[in-house]
């Protein structure tokens, strides 16, 4: 979480905590106080949720990427072993 989104936070609790503590206070929208803290708090976890569901993307494409380059690297020792490693053929497939 921000720096910003703690501070924020943190305020919002303490006046919904002061509004709590002393009802014969002025009314300073307690209800929307805490309807702001929920906001945030619901933003962080939707910013969490997605760096979790990008951090999987990127294991997923790297996993791809080396089963590519893993396949692309077999297919390569196939083609010498059938061409031989100095033949013409092989500009072909290269």
């Amino acid at each position: 979480m921000s720096k910003k989104a703690i501070e924020a936070q943190e305020r919002l609790e303490k006046l919904v905590a002061g509004t709590e503590a002393n009802p014969d206070g002025p009314d300073i929208g307690a209800t929307t106080l805490q309807e702001h803290v929920e906001t945030v708090n619901s933003a962080v976890y939707q910013v969490s949720q997605t760096k979790a569901a990008y951090a999987q993307a990127l294991e997923t494409r790297n996993a791809a990427i080396k089963a590519a380059t893993d396949a692309a690297i077999q297919a390569d020792y196939v083609l010498k072993a059938h061409y031989g490693r100095r033949s013409p053929k092989l500009v072909e497939y290269l």
